[in-house]
Order: C-alpha cells, then sequence, then structure tokens
C-alpha cells in the first residue's frame, strides 16, 4: 500500500469516529447515523452486562437506538483519545478508542456533570470511499453512579 494512500485511509477513518462524537454531541440522529453502514452492528456493554439497551444491528435500528437516548439527553462531551488503527484490507480496518464521556445535560448548582469511561473497539469499511463504522462494540469500564436514574438507562 503506497504510504499516501495508507495516509489518507488512517485519516478516513479518523474523520468517521471525531463525525459520530460531534454528531452525538448535537444530538443529531441523521448524522450519527450517516457515519454506520447499512448493516452496522452496535453492541454496548457494563462488565459483563448489556449498557443502555445493548445495541442495535442495521442503519435503521440504529437511527432507531440513537433517536431514542437522544430525548432528554441534554449537552454531552464525547472525548476520544489514543487511537490504534489497524488497516487489514484495502476497505476494511480496525481501531480502538479510549473515550471518556462528560454529561452535562444533568448537571447544575451542587450537581456535577456525570462521568463515563469506556473503550470503542470498531471495524470499518470503505463504502463509495468513505470509511464508516461498520460494527461498534463500547465496553464501559467506570461510570459514576447516578448516571443509570439521570439518563433513564436500565442495566440489564
Amino acid at each position: 500500500m503506497a504510504e499516501d494512500t495508507r495516509m489518507e485511509d488512517l485519516e478516513g477513518i479518523r474523520r468517521a469516529r471525531i463525525a459520530y462524537t460531534h454528531f452525538w454531541d448535537a444530538s443529531d440522529v441523521e448524522g450519527t447515523a450517516s457515519v454506520f453502514t447499512d448493516d452496522a452492528v452496535i453492541e454496548t456493554r457494563y462488565g459483563d452486562k448489556p449498557f443502555a439497551a445493548g445495541g442495535a444491528v442495521g442503519k435503521a435500528a440504529i437511527r432507531e437506538f440513537y433517536a431514542g437516548h437522544a430525548k432528554g439527553k441534554g449537552p454531552s462531551l464525547h472525548i476520544v483519545t489514543n487511537p490504534l488503527i489497524d488497516i487489514t484490507g484495502p476497505d476494511t480496518a480496525t481501531g480502538v478508542w479510549m473515550l471518556t464521556d462528560i454529561a452535562i445535560g444533568q448537571a447544575g448548582p451542587g450537581k456535577p456533570p456525570q462521568i463515563l469511561y469506556g473503550m470503542y473497539k470498531d471495524q470499518y469499511r470503505k463504502v463509495d470511499g468513505t470509511w464508516k463504522i461498520q460494527r461498534m462494540d463500547l465496553d464501559v469500564l467506570w461510570v459514576t453512579d447516578q448516571w443509570f436514574d439521570d439518563h433513564e438507562l436500565v442495566q440489564s
């Protein structure tokens, strides 16, 4: 693989993950869904249990998943760092990203924002020249105690 092509691919993959954070933080459900392939899979876990309804399969279900979570979400800041990206083929790649999610929508006087730490484990596929997320596994590593009440999330 030529170095120019490799660098373009790496930047396209970074852009897909970062676009996801910008769209989701803005509660832009259509934008969020746009970074996924049509057959994408999302799985979310906290330890050995599903987190935030567990996930979705296919772009329509992913759109519905995010639309449900966007209601009353309020502002948040997803900070993704330390990408470890491997290009596995001409149109495929994997990536691992560390996540800090600061939910500021529930903060107020005397009530700090809630924080979630996690790790994204992604699979990417290039579709019509654009890198998209084909599979997103979110492993939640730690979350503040009040997260579940304030976000109306059920930990199964």
